[in-house]
């Protein structure tokens, strides 16, 4: 009985991975470890869980987009995963001294 559970579970993993999801940090790595604990019973499952430790060494988003065509497409290639929310880079703000004496000068190129 527990066997038919946890095909059924891969089943309707497979489908959410199919429509699509959107995750976050916390979720993607609940995802991981579910597709680690169903082993060969998701299709492509070997593909994704590499593209899912690839995206989580990136620190650079906060909500991600996980996508599958269609299940020989996650076969032979995985899912598409795109990033839906990135971080904000800092700008910088600060101006040198020189740029500083050029602004003050009318000597700034960066007004023209």
């Amino acid at each position: 009985m527990n066997e038919l559970i946890t095909t059924s579970q891969a089943v309707q993993l497979s489908g959410h991975i199919q429509t699509g999801l959107i995750l976050d940090r916390a979720q993607v790595k609940k995802l991981l470890r579910q597709l680690e604990k169903f082993g060969a019973e998701v299709v492509g499952g070997d593909m994704i869980q590499a593209q899912l430790r690839g995206i989580l060494d990136r620190r650079d988003w906060i909500t991600i987009s996980i996508a599958a065509a269609s299940p020989a497409s996650a076969r032979a290639g995985g899912v598409h995963i795109g990033i839906v929310r990135s971080k904000s880079v800092p700008t910088k703000t600060r101006l040198s001294p020189m740029q500083k004496w050029q602004r003050k000068n009318g000597l700034d190129r960066r007004s023209e």
